[in-house]
């Protein structure tokens, strides 16, 4: 089980709930994807019952990746796209990320499904850096 966490800003509060399967994933995406503020998307959160945790941050086409492992250490996603940077709210704080962290947001949700069943997000395709 996966729980969940993102911050509605229409009720100005967390919205918390759990993941049993990557089409609920997709669906909670969608949703958060149909929230805005000023600060932009807000992220979704994933927590493992071993403590691990996967952020996604995303504008529609792109995301950005913030992995905490079960030991505490942190790392973020690097994409290498050029452009403006990608902002979005985090629990009701304005975010910003560098382009350079971006990833495409299938291959953010492929790291989200690896993540979901392993605890960790990476792979062949996403590079990770630490924090």
């Amino acid at each position: 089980m996966i729980r969940t966490q993102y911050w509605n800003p229409a009720h100005d509060s967390a919205v918390t709930g759990q993941l049993v399967s990557e089409v609920e994933l997709h669906n909670l995406l969608d949703r958060i994807l149909g929230l805005s503020s000023g600060r932009g998307h807000p992220a979704l959160e994933l927590v493992r019952e071993d403590g691990a945790s996967l952020v996604i941050a995303t504008h529609g086409s792109r995301c950005v990746l913030s992995w905490v492992n079960p030991l505490e250490e942190s790392f973020h996603s690097v994409g290498g796209a050029t452009g403006p940077i990608l902002v979005f709210d985090y629990f009701g704080s304005w975010s910003e990320v560098p382009a350079e962290f971006t990833i495409a947001t299938c291959e953010a949700l492929e790291c989200a499904r690896r993540f979901m069943i392993s605890g960790s997000p990476d792979g062949d395709s996403v590079l990770f850096e630490p924090d």
